[in-house]
């Protein structure tokens, strides 16, 4: 039986398993989301990788291909119109940014180019081509009005319209670590991370807030914590005060993995208590690696910076729906918070009637089941 609960320290800690530990109540639910252009599967020996990376937004999902194009679908998975999906790129997509108010979206690709595309309006739609690949760009959240976008190669770099219209570039940063593959924009700082640590700019005063490297000591930033994890960290988010990690266990050099989960960890000055392991199923798992998975379409970074009192974290989660949304190449899976009515379900599953039964006719002041009605606590009595 698989361990779910256990204290994660700093590195030079132990971490005591209780083996006979038994198996918890999962957090999430999840469900695979059918994206309506996917073809059949004939061929089970081989299926060709499809999706590149993932943007969400409250509004909609926008998935980046492996063809080069761009889709745009509700949360449930269904293309909004074919009207409004991007022929973007030749190469496959490497990041996709949505500015706040979801009108523009912006992808960049492995051959240098980066497109600005307008969902209402197609006046401010751009085709920029730099002499270099880009991982990473970002929109300012306010595109609308400003215009300017920044993008990520070895150097950050802010793109804007100049004199006449013409697209402008300024060199912001120009760090040694290699290419920049991760960009967030919030107010007037931009967080960056590239293969040496992450960074925070601040756009207003033109200047470097602080760089925290992952070797070497940090530039004026401190992370909160460092945190050991026992498996590879593919993507990170935070809920409330909760950090919510997408990792994998196990991967082997024959391009063998194992199934991926979801870890809530609630942090603890210098420690981090696992509140909940739930593993999952997503589809062609085996031959995903963990650097193909995406949470909520962003790359992760294994710590946080604590800026102004504001948290800054590469990866996304829609509050309203308390819902994460996971792509690998092949599949695209919804993992969402399980309500009163799935534990009821749980305790269903497991035989356990009369808690189903005391937690229907009791339930907590601030959680009431809706899908259970009376017939199915009748059901149970029926069952008992």
């Amino acid at each position: 039986m698989r361990n779910h609960h256990q204290a994660l320290t700093d590195p030079n800690n132990n971490i005591d398993n209780d083996s006979d530990e038994e198996e918890d109540e999962p957090v999430f639910k999840f469900s695979p989301i059918s994206i309506s252009t996917r073809k059949p599967d004939n061929d089970k020996t081989f299926v060709q990788a499809e999706f590149s990376c993932i943007a969400v937004h409250s509004k909609f999902l926008v998935i980046g291909k492996e063809s080069g194009d761009i889709l745009i679908m509700d949360h449930m998975g269904h293309i909004i119109c074919q009207e409004c999906q991007i022929k973007a790129h030749t190469y496959p997509v490497n990041a996709i940014s949505i500015d706040d108010r979801g009108d523009f979206i912006g992808s960049c690709c492995q051959e240098g180019k980066v497109k600005i595309s307008g969902l209402f309006t197609k006046n401010d739609d751009q085709l920029i081509t730099f002499n270099r690949p880009i991982k990473a760009v970002c929109l300012d959240p306010n595109f609308l009005k400003a215009k300017r976008f920044v993008t990520g190669d070895t150097k950050l770099i802010l793109n804007e319209k100049g004199t006449f219209g013409r697209h402008k570039t300024t060199t912001l940063l120009d760090i040694d670590g290699g290419l920049i593959h991760t960009l967030r924009w919030k107010d007037g700082l931009i967080a960056f991370a590239n293969d040496k640590g992450v960074g925070v700019y601040d756009l207003n005063a033109r200047r470097l807030v602080g760089f925290e490297n992952t070797e070497l000591k940090n530039l004026g930033v401190s992370a909160i914590s460092y945190i050991k994890l026992e498996y590879y960290t593919c993507g990170l988010t935070a809920v409330n005060n909760d950090l919510v990690v997408l990792g994998v266990e196990e991967f082997t050099i024959n391009d063998v993995c194992s199934e991926p989960s979801l870890t809530v960890l609630e942090p603890r000055k210098q420690t981090c208590e696992d509140k909940t392991h739930d593993y999952f199923e997503i589809y062609r798992y085996e031959q995903t690696t963990p650097f193909q998975y995406h949470l909520g379409g962003q790359k992760d970074i294994v710590f946080l910076l604590f800026i102004k009192l504001s948290y800054f974290l590469f990866a996304e989660y829609l509050p309203n729906e308390k819902c994460f949304f996971i792509l690998n190449p092949y599949d695209l899976v919804k993992a969402e918070y399980r309500d009163y009515d799935d534990h009821i379900d749980y305790l269903i599953k497991k035989n356990l009637f009369d808690e189903a039964v005391d937690a229907f006719e009791r339930p907590p002041n601030n959680q009431r089941p809706k899908r259970h009605t009376r017939q199915v606590k009748e059901s149970y009595y029926d069952r008992i």
